[in-house]
């Protein structure tokens, strides 16, 4: 059989064509948002159809599996994943899901443990006894720490800081106006405009960069994030009597080595797993295979990850930087 996870974050659109029988991933789509709170309903169905498109090629005959976030939490927000489900199905039969749920079962399967996933936005879900539950994800106004838009939001506060000398340097002051192609005063103006969420999240990879090139304040902002990362993966695990699997899973898991290691050194956790943002679709996938009763484990899950990653980085690198916001994986 032959089914494609959709992962629709608020950033990007990830699409994974996988043949069960075959145990090969066929195909992978990447294009823009579809999380229908961040966009609309008609850029979200024309994003999906393009990394579908992409993914599938030439094949007809497959079925659907589809992370949606807000899918679950409310009549609204199930009466529109489910209408945007049934218009880019194309009559082909089709399951819909959160994407929290894409993330958990990605990292844990069916097992009881915890995630935090710290992408355009951040969520902490922890499944004790079967039963999946959330803490955080608050929404970018008061929440998201830890996130891509937090760490650009964070980078964007501090530099505002540069600019009026209430600090030493203009790294940031710089970053912004190249990332943002404007005079630092008219960039910060036109982000209080428009709130661009995605924009702004897109901007975080330009933030480890620096860090990685030694910029004091970058590090410290890749390390306030790191911290809090870690502090929300001890708090889920402290509703546990027993050691739990906990994985770190989002897009900014691509700042590298010193995230990883930040939330290594601050967590009380013995072992941390670590998954890209792209990697949410297997989740998908893995849901799939469970529904129809087909077997898997974490072997296989690890087989369709190492897939993924060869064949995501044989698209076009534009492509990437435009929806990931880095151009290599």
């Amino acid at each position: 059989m032959r089914v494609i996870s959709i992962d629709g974050g608020a950033t990007k659109t990830l699409a994974v064509l996988y043949d069960t029988l075959k145990e090969e991933v066929l195909g992978i789509g990447v294009a823009g948002p579809s999380n229908f709170f961040s966009v609309s309903t008609e850029t979200a169905m024309d994003n999906i159809n393009k990394a579908m498109k992409m993914a599938l090629s030439n094949i007809n005959e497959y079925e659907i599996i589809m992370g949606l976030a807000g899918f679950g939490d409310s009549e609204r927000a199930n009466s529109i994943g489910l209408n945007i489900s049934k218009s880019i199905s194309h009559g082909h039969k089709f399951f819909i899901e959160n994407d929290g749920v894409f993330a958990y079962r990605l990292a844990n399967l069916f097992n009881d443990g915890a995630i935090f996933a710290p992408g355009t936005g951040s969520i902490g879900i922890y499944q004790k006894n079967g039963g999946i539950k959330r803490i955080g994800g608050w929404g970018w106004f008061a929440g998201d720490e830890g996130s891509a838009s937090w760490i650009a939001r964070r980078a964007l506060t501090i530099a505002e800081e540069q600019y009026d000398k209430l600090i030493d340097g203009d790294s940031l002051v710089k970053l912004t106006e190249e990332y943002y192609k404007n005079e630092f005063r008219q960039a910060i103006n036109n982000l209080e405009i428009e709130h661009p969420k995605r924009r702004v999240a897109l901007m975080a990879p330009g933030v480890s960069k620096l860090a990685y090139s030694g910029d004091s304040i970058a590090v410290n902002i890749i390390n306030e994030a790191a911290d809090y990362d870690a502090r929300i993966l001890n708090v889920m695990s402290k509703f546990f009597d027993h050691e739990i699997p906990v994985a770190l899973v989002g897009g900014t898991v691509l700042a590298g080595d010193m995230l990883k290691n930040g939330v290594i050194k601050n967590t009380i956790l013995k072992n941390i797993s670590f998954f890209y943002g792209y990697h949410v679709a297997v989740g998908g996938l893995i849901l799939y295979m469970n529904k129809n009763n087909i077997n898997f484990d974490y072997k296989l899950r690890d087989k369709i990850i190492k897939d993924i990653d060869d064949k995501i980085n044989e698209i076009d690198h534009r492509i990437l930087y435009e929806n990931l916001g880095v151009d290599f994986i």
